[in-house]
């Protein structure tokens, strides 16, 4: 049976027993209550009944009326007493008799009443003795009755006490037998079996892992116990695993190139890895028990301490410490971490550090080799920059915030349309998009650069690994110089570098150009050649100087005579063409003008010197002549000005044939070249 069970068995026989005890108690007591009562009744009825007597007596002796209300009055009481119920609730035979007599006693005692108020006499005399001896005879009666109630009253309680005391003792033996019973069952198979298991439970705390209860009782305690045996073999297995675990852990914490610590509440060290021994040369033995300030001293401890208040306040910290060992310094990362028991309280901390000193020299290296790197970037004339599959800056140089004003730092991790601005970001982001997506990308912009319009070439490198695009390298370089000189090369082949007017080239382009458009609309052209009178007398008497500055003015007046739409062209030496689009009586009106604009003072070397020109007038109406056949004609006409005495110009006759044969591309100055030399600035 398990203990819990007889443990409620006996707890009910002794509740059982508490009730019956205390309800046979009760209705004894009730009952002897109600015997108490009843015959406090009997007396009180008995005490009635003998003044109803004596008051029948009065009453026949004397016939006063005061008797016949104390009568009244005693038999009501009596009435009352009666009809009373007891607290037994049960009626004896007597009670119910006396009752009954009781009640016929009022009539008897109004006859007698009646018998009183009649007239004196033999007869009513005698029925009056008659029915006093009635009467008396029916009171005594019922003081008989009373006395009879007594009776039954008395033995019915003395019938209760008898059963309340055989009831009450049984109760109480059964009572008593359960609380003796109760101990002797917790005793064996309660305090026993407990003390046999804490025995074992107290050689366990000792270490002691082999001590056993070994219960065989089939109850509740004999089932811990049991599983205390069990759970004993269990913790005996687990801490021979756990001290096999332990050994593993202490084994691989000793052989890691780190070292590991374990500290208590109060900073003293609870474990520490062999490590120390290899690197510092402590005994890790020696350490364990003693606090961080008296292994570490003073003032590396006061390095420590801020680390070691945050973990003990259950933060994790992670920092960086310098130490000299073996007369070198080495680097070391430190990891304290909070030590919790199960109510989430810190009792301790881990510390775990590890030699970083190669890494933060191989750092140190990266550094200096970024710095180099950035230093030579920075100072080079290109914008070099890497962004990106998100199209983000990840590295500028300072060639950036040179163009564009922007710090590099504010710079790197933004967005490429962020940095530039929509409108320059909408230029480039298909070239962007075509680099990410692993093409070489090369192109040329204009862009607004510190205030004005830079040419730029810019390349674009994508960056890969293993077939995926990370990235792009942008390299821009700004050659608006460079575009400059092409301009200015371009500029040289197709101008005049002396007076600035198209040369030859040019000339010839443009020459072409306007016999084309003739063709097409049909407006006229002309062509005016002209040279310097006696410019070699200039030169000579002069000098070259002063024969360069003759040209460069004579080439001034002639732009300023003609429109901008007109041609000015310097073909060699003192020789200059004019293409008009304009007829014949323009083309001699401008070439009236021209002569008067020449003829004016030139001041050459602080002296007026008087200078002249001859022009020869060529008129293109649309024809099949050819552009060497135009100049013909335009030299011939010249060649009439210069024979008609110079300062002039004549107008070529439009049905008169070349003088000599002239083609475009051809050497000019034909009438005296073949007798004189040219001269350093093409005079002759």
């Amino acid at each position: 049976m398990q203990i819990r069970t007889r443990v409620l068995v006996f707890a009910a026989l002794a509740v059982a027993a508490t009730v019956g005890c205390t309800v046979l108690l009760w209705i004894g007591a009730a009952r002897s209550i109600a015997g108490d009562a009843e015959q406090e009744q009997v007396q009180v009825s008995s005490r009635l009944i003998a003044g109803l007597v004596a008051l029948t007596n009065e009453y026949a002796l004397h016939s006063e009326p005061r008797v016949v209300d104390q009568w009244q009055q005693q038999h009501e009481a009596l009435a009352a007493t009666l009809s009373a119920p007891v607290q037994s609730g049960e009626t004896s035979t007597a009670r119910l008799a006396l009752r009954t007599s009781a009640a016929e006693l009022p009539t008897l005692f109004r006859r007698l009443i009646d018998l009183n108020a009649q007239p004196a006499g033999l007869l009513t005399q005698r029925s009056r003795d008659l029915m006093v001896d009635q009467l008396l005879a029916r009171t005594q009666a019922l003081a008989d009755a009373a006395y009879r109630w007594s009776r039954e009253a008395a033995a019915a309680e003395q019938a209760a006490r008898r059963w309340l005391r055989i009831g009450a003792g049984g109760a109480l033996l059964l009572l008593f037998g359960t609380t003796l019973a109760q101990p002797i069952v917790v005793w064996r198979r309660v305090l026993r079996p407990l003390s046999v298991l804490e025995k074992a439970a107290v050689a366990v705390e000792r270490g002691d892992l082999t001590a056993r209860c070994a219960s065989t009782v089939r109850d509740e305690l004999g089932h811990v116990s049991r599983r205390f045996d069990a759970m004993t073999a269990a913790l005996g297995q687990r801490s021979a695993e756990l001290h096999r675990s332990e050994q593993r852990l202490r084994a691989i914490a000793d052989n890691m190139p780190a070292l590991i610590t374990q500290f208590d509440a109060d900073e003293r060290y609870t474990f520490v890895s062999a490590y120390i021994e290899r690197v510092l040369g402590l005994r890790s033995d020696a350490m364990t028990g003693k606090s961080m300030r008296e292994v570490c001293g003073g003032k590396l401890y006061a390095e420590f301490a801020p680390y070691t208040r945050a973990a003990l306040r259950g933060e994790k910290t992670t920092f960086e410490s310098q130490l000299v060992v073996a007369g070198a310094a080495r680097h070391y990362q430190s990891s304290y971490i909070p030590d919790f028991d199960d109510d989430g309280k810190v009792r301790g901390f881990y510390g775990i550090s590890f030699d970083i000193t190669e890494r933060k020299e191989s750092q140190m290296q990266q550094a200096a080799s970024e710095r180099r790197l950035r230093t030579l970037t920075d100072n080079l004339p290109v914008l070099i920059a890497y962004i990106d599959r998100e199209s983000r800056y990840q590295f500028c140089n300072a060639t950036f915030e040179q163009w564009f004003g922007s710090p590099v730092s504010r710079v790197q991790g933004q967005l490429v349309a962020d940095a530039l601005g929509e409108e320059l970001y909408a230029q480039r982001r298909p070239f962007i998009e075509r680099a990410l997506a692993g093409e070489r990308v090369e192109f040329d912009q204009v862009m607004q650069l510190t205030g004005e319009d830079r040419h730029v070439h810019a390349l674009y490198l994508p960056h890969q690994e293993d077939g995926v695009t990370l990235g792009l390298y942008a390299l821009v370089t700004d050659v608006t110089e460079i575009k400059r000189n092409e301009a200015e090369l371009i500029r040289l082949a197709r101008f005049d570098p002396l007076t600035g007017l198209p040369n030859r080239r040019q000339f010839d382009e443009r020459l072409a150009e306007a016999m084309a458009r003739t063709r097409r609309a049909h407006q006229p052209i002309a062509l005016l050649f002209l040279d310097i009178d006696r410019f070699k007398t200039i030169n000579d008497s002069l000098g070259h100087a002063a024969g360069d500055a003759v040209l460069k003015e004579f080439a001034r007046r002639l732009v300023d005579t003609v429109r901008v739409t007109d041609t000015v062209a310097r073909l060699a030496g003192d020789e200059f063409v004019i293409i008009l689009d304009a007829a014949a009586a323009q083309a001699e009106h401008v070439a009236r003008k021209i002569v008067l604009a020449v003829r004016g003072d030139f001041f050459i070397d602080g002296k007026t010197r008087m200078v002249t020109t001859s022009i020869g007038v060529a008129l293109f109406e649309g024809d099949a002549m050819t552009p060497g056949e135009l100049i013909a004609r335009a030299d011939a006409a010249l060649y009439a000005a210069k024979g008609s005495g110079r300062d002039g110009y004549r107008v070529a006759p439009s049905a008169e044939p070349p003088r000599r044969p002239f083609e475009a591309g051809a050497p000019l100055a034909p009438r005296l070249a073949h007798a004189l030399p040219a001269g350093p600035n093409g005079d002759v």
